[in-house]
């Protein structure tokens, strides 16, 4: 119960922490994350609507974890479509509640890193409670799985692909760019970096309080072969 207690814990600090991030972000006005760069994009330099096209954005992130996955695919990954109502509604009710304007561009310039810190550790504390992710960055994480990747590297190559589709849509579809930004490129290459940071001085710490290091399961008779040893000991004694 302490253990799963610390887990949920753990898990809503991600929600609050990721949602502040880029809350943070788009407040810089200097662009918004890589891959919220991605629907933008289609979304500007088409007919569909940004909620529209969200949802299949969120729906094809969902299919891609299911591809990866293979066999050991879930069905509770498919609640992370709904779930990212959960993320829009507290992100809304952030861009209404802080009330953050950065007049100059250093002042922009000063948030950013803040971004950048709560967004990454977000994201770690929620993939790593093994719940319910974000689309987006449930996408990294399974593929850092799947490759035995750095979950911080995996993430700074999902964001450059990102930036990269989101460009090539922004040229295609509106002959400009409408969805990148300077803050976007900052996020592309430091928010794995803060993952990374993460990883390396907490993660262990927080899985094995939630209840999920390796660390944390029953021991399974670790020296065999001493076992085995006493038992003969045992059984010529008789």
């Amino acid at each position: 119960m302490r253990k799963t207690l610390w887990r949920v814990s753990f898990y809503s600090l991600g929600i609050f922490l990721l949602c502040l991030g880029v809350t943070l972000n788009t407040k810089t006005g200097l662009g918004v994350s890589p891959v919220a760069a991605v629907p933008i994009a289609i979304s500007n330099g088409t007919s569909w609507g940004y909620s529209a096209v969200l949802f299949w954005y969120y729906t094809a992130c969902v299919g891609i974890q299911f591809l990866l996955k293979g066999r050991d695919r879930e069905w509770k990954d498919l609640l992370q479509v709904p779930l990212s109502g959960v993320f829009s509604v507290i992100q809304g009710w952030m861009v209404d509640t802080i009330h953050l304007q950065p007049q100059s561009l250093w002042q922009s310039l000063a948030v950013l890193p803040f971004a950048v810190c709560f967004t990454g550790f977000g994201i770690a504390f929620i993939v790593h409670m093994d719940l319910v992710p974000n689309p987006a960055d449930g996408v990294p994480f399974v593929i850092s799985r799947v490759t035995k990747k750095e979950m911080g590297l995996v993430k700074n190559l999902v964001d450059a692909a990102c930036v990269a589709i989101s460009l090539a849509a922004d040229l295609l579809l509106s002959g400009r760019i409408t969805s990148l930004g300077l803050g976007t490129i900052v996020a592309m290459i430091f928010n794995g970096r803060a993952i990374a940071v993460f990883d390396r001085f907490f993660k262990e710490k927080v899985k094995n309080l939630a209840g999920l290091a390796p660390e944390a399961a029953a021991p399974q008779n670790a020296c065999p072969g001493v076992e085995e040893s006493l038992l003969e000991t045992s059984e010529q004694s008789h």
